[in-house]
């Protein structure tokens, strides 16, 4: 669900700096709930006259079965092509016009929909965003036209791209369930494997209003909001509860390896996995920095001290994918050839070992956690649509959407001693996942 930002020019946004005492972000959270099941988010903000808009469905790759992948994703581009009241395209062309900014997201577990427009558009992207809850277009010609989009952008963004393939690799091997196995995108085969009779069908278990949350952020009136919402999205019928999906996995007692060829990377990587804490656990902040404390590009640590600054590590960075179900924490390091892999890898081991066995001290907690939340600020609270998707997704996942903006008091919180404790209980040789990617021209001889 999240990544760590270790590439700061990404936020160097024109914002101002958030100061560490600045823990939680001081925005009202009003929830409630429509007849049909759909629930409301509201958080008022009338810094700047802007809006964000963020439909998000609990659906996503988890909810696929064997022999029938994509799906999810597949809605992701048939969303825009036209509904009852809207032409196909016809979103980007009302959003754009406005002034706005759309997107759409398909993750394991959620799939979003986000809107940004100008306050006074924000009944057009009510609108927009349920005529297509309502009554989207699931036709044989959109479907065969996204179908083939979505099969150039796995051309494009996987099959063909450095290094791409391997957090495909990576999930399938630190997962043995088959529902946490694959990615969003799926399979081809898959999607030309089915007819438009299941393509409908996975509309209609899905995407309905008991199955979404809407969320709107920024400058807007609540009574207002509330009456447009009502006309908007009210009448819409409610549909039958989702089908339920069997994600759980077995604890990993033995660690997993493998080893492929990149025909696309010039120089080798590694790619680690290990079982990690859910976004309901109260270690998933204390990991998270963690991961940010040993293995972001400007740590003091793994950065710096793995190959003693002779440059082995070409580039390095780390992420916790927290889910309500399963989760990971994710390690990537693309090395120079001459570096043996082995050698890696128990570097990696050494400096987990070293939090395992000294308590960080509380300076480098401390400074951590003030970099990690005004980055984390910069770039999840300051953007409203940002801000919208952060609440959506704690709404769906965690089930309250204040407990988004109460994370960041959680981080804040977070003791060398509860990072010591996260090291501990999960970051073992045994429950670990470890993908090698040989560049293009690596021989086998001299990986070991």
């Amino acid at each position: 669900m999240r990544f760590l930002a270790f590439f700061a020019a990404a936020f160097a946004l024109s914002v101002p700096m958030v100061s560490f005492a600045q823990k939680t972000p001081k925005f009202p959270v009003e929830k409630y709930t429509l007849e049909n099941g759909l629930q409301v988010v509201l958080s008022q903000d009338k810094t700047l006259p802007i809006v964000g808009v963020v439909v998000a469905y609990h659906v996503g790759s988890r909810n696929e079965v064997k022999t029938r992948t994509g799906f999810a994703h597949l809605f992701e581009h048939l969303m825009f092509q036209g509904s009852a009241n809207v032409p196909k395209a016809g979103h980007f062309k009302f959003i754009e016009n406005a002034g706005g900014e759309f997107q759409g997201t398909t993750r394991s577990e959620i799939t979003t929909y986000e809107d940004q427009v100008p306050a006074e558009k924000l009944p057009l992207a009510l609108w927009l965003e349920a005529d297509r809850m309502k009554s989207l277009a699931v036709n044989a010609t959109n479907f065969k036209n996204q179908k083939d989009v979505v099969k150039e952008e796995k051309r494009l963004r996987l099959d063909n791209v450095a290094y791409a393939l391997a957090n495909a690799k990576l999930q399938s091997l630190s997962y043995t369930n088959f529902s946490n196995q694959h990615l969003p995108i799926g399979s081809m085969e898959d999607l030309d494997a089915v007819d438009l009779a299941y393509v409908q069908s996975f509309y209609k278990a899905y995407y309905k209003p008991n199955n979404a949350v809407l969320v709107v952020t920024g400058d807007f009136d609540i009574p207002v909001v509330k009456d447009l919402i009502i006309k908007h999205f009210g009448s819409i019928a409610k549909g039958e509860d989702p089908p339920k999906t069997d994600t759980t996995e077995p604890a990993q007692v033995k660690q997993r390896s493998a080893t492929v060829t990149d025909p696309f990377a010039t120089v080798p990587g590694i790619f680690m996995a290990w079982e990690a804490p859910g976004i309901k656990s109260p270690d998933m902040e204390p990991t998270e920095l963690l991961m940010q404390m040993v293995f972001a590009q400007d740590a003091k640590r793994a950065a710096a001290e793995i190959g003693a600054g002779e440059n082995w590590i070409l580039s390095i960075s780390a992420g916790l994918d927290a889910q309500t179900g399963p989760s990971r924490a994710l390690l990537s390091l693309i090395h120079r050839p001459d570096v043996k892999r082995k050698t890696l890898v128990d570097e990696v081991f050494v400096q987990l070992d070293r939090v395992k066995e000294e308590l960080p001290s509380k300076e480098e907690v401390e400074n951590v956690k003030r970099e990690f939340l005004a980055a984390k600020y910069r770039s999840d609270v300051e953007p409203l649509v940002q801000r919208a998707l952060g609440l959506a997704e704690y709404s769906l996942q965690y089930g309250d959407p204040s407990e988004y903006y109460k994370s960041f008091e959680r981080y804040a919180a977070v003791t060398p001693e509860q990072i010591q404790a996260v090291a501990k209980k999960y970051f073992k040789k045994e429950s670990s996942s470890i993908l090698y990617v040989r560049g293009k021209d690596q021989k086998e001889e001299d990986e070991e």
